[in-house]
This record gives structure tokens, C-alpha cells and sequence, in this order.
């Protein structure tokens, strides 16, 4: 009596699965099993999802219960009560599954912050991006700045593999110029994209937090605008947008 479902059959998705997926839908609610090792292992497999640019919830079932078991103690309707009443954001589930698991332990507590940003870079949307990091500087209680300096770290990363995987296909079809004059290009484009990120994130936090104070090392509290303005001052911002809106600052 449950439709739209699917299994893995425990096989590990592919991106093929996912692709065909999201021609049904863009809304996926994942079950798992009620056992913490089981939703542990599970887990590896949504960034996936999350790559395919799907809206992943999850819902863990009670303690010993599976998809099926569960389904034919409660019956169709109240199974999908039950879906629906627990179903929450698959990164919000992420860092609550992963911080019970790390408990107190700081150096446990990084890994959980240096994956849960893993799985928030496999976001295409930037948009979608910025809220996660909002929501999860609040989840695990450290700054958005240090989230998204490891978010950058990341995209930087794969971007280069992104980089050096289409160099060999074109290398391949004997289609590549020179090596250097690539290469001359490439850093160009990678130049202007962290460009272009930095600006952005800069007037983001100008513009939510601008009025807030902070304290500095060499002059104490201040207005963070004061203290940007003053670490801004020879710096010309290349988006028009952006250079605007620090000249009304």
C-alpha cells in the first residue's frame, strides 16, 4: 500500500540511479534502518543525492525496525503519518547522528565538522549552500567564517580534480594546446571565481553583521564596518554591484 519507492537492495547508489530518480522527482526521503551503525553506513551514500541536485530528507525508524517490518506493523496509512511527522533535512540529521556519535571529544567533534561541510560542497545551488552553513554554525557551535574557509578549501580542491580530469579527456582526443598557455588560462578563471566568492561573502557579511561589535587585537571592540573599511581600504572590489555597496558603507 506505500508507492514511489525504491531500494538499493544493499548495493552502493550510482549516479546513474540518482539521474533516473530525478526524472520522477526532485524530492527524496531516505528511511533507515533503526540500528546507529546501520544509519552511520548508510549515510556515505547521500552525498551522492545531494550531487544530484535532489532534496534529501531523512526519517530513522525505531530501534530493530526496518522499512518493511515497519511498514506492515503500522499499515500504509500510519507508516506514512509516521514518514511525514519525522521526516527533517538530511544535513540537520547529519550533524545530529555524527555529534552523538563524537560526544565530547574535540578531535571527533572536527571530523564531524570537516564531513558535514564535505557533504554541504556537493550542493550545486550556492544559495542552498550559504543557508546550510548558516544553520550548521548554530548546529556545531563554531563560526561561519571557519565553515567557510574549509567550504572554500573543498571547492578549491575539486575543482582542481574537475581540471585535471578534463585536461586528460582532452589530451585524449588530442584536442589540448599548449600545456602552459592552459594552464595561463585556467588560473585566470580560478583566479576570478575566488575573486568573485570573496567579494560576494564579504559584502554578505558587511551587510548582516556590519553594525555588530568584535573585538581586534590591536584596538579592542569596534564596529566589524570600521574594522572592514579600515583592512579594505586598498582594495578595489572588481563587481560593480559589490564596489557600490562599500562606497555607502
Amino acid at each position: 500500500g506505500i508507492e514511489n519507492v525504491v531500494s538499493s537492495s544493499g548495493t552502493a547508489l550510482t549516479e546513474d540511479q540518482t539521474k533516473l530518480i530525478r526524472r520522477y522527482t526532485e524530492n527524496v526521503t531516505v528511511l533507515f534502518d533503526g540500528d546507529s551503525a546501520g544509519i552511520r553506513a548508510s549515510l556515505r551514500g547521500i552525498d551522492l543525492l545531494l550531487e544530484g541536485d535532489l532534496n534529501v530528507r531523512a526519517v530513522a525508524l525505531p530501534e530493530g525496525q526496518d522499512p518493511d517490518s515497519y511498514a506492515k506493523d503500522l499499515g500504509a496509512v500510519q507508516f506514512r503519518e509516521y514518514v511525514a511527522e519525522n521526516a527533517q533535512d538530511i544535513i540537520r540529521f547529519k550533524v545530529k547522528v555524527l555529534l552523538e556519535e563524537s560526544g565530547d571529544d574535540p578531535l571527533q567533534k572536527a571530523s564531524v565538522i570537516k564531513d558535514i561541510v564535505a557533504s554541504i560542497t556537493k550542493i550545486n545551488d550556492p544559495v542552498k549552500r550559504n543557508v546550510y552553513i548558516k544553520e550548521c554554525s548554530e548546529l556545531l557551535q563554531i563560526s561561519e567564517s571557519a565553515l567557510i574557509a574549509e567550504q572554500n578549501k573543498i571547492l578549491l580542491a575539486n575543482s582542481k580534480q574537475r581540471k585535471n580530469a578534463e585536461r586528460f579527456r582532452l589530451e585524449q582526443a588530442d584536442l589540448l594546446a599548449t600545456e602552459e598557455e592552459n594552464e595561463q588560462i585556467e588560473d585566470q578563471l580560478d583566479i576570478a571565481k575566488i575573486i568573485e566568492f570573496q567579494e560576494k561573502e564579504s559584502i554578505r557579511v558587511l551587510v548582516n553583521y556590519g553594525r555588530n561589535k568584535i573585538e581586534t587585537r590591536e584596538l579592542g571592540d569596534q564596529y566589524l564596518v570600521k574594522y572592514f573599511l579600515s583592512e579594505a581600504d586598498e582594495i578595489n572590489f572588481t563587481n560593480k554591484s559589490y564596489a557600490k555597496i562599500v562606497q555607502l558603507f
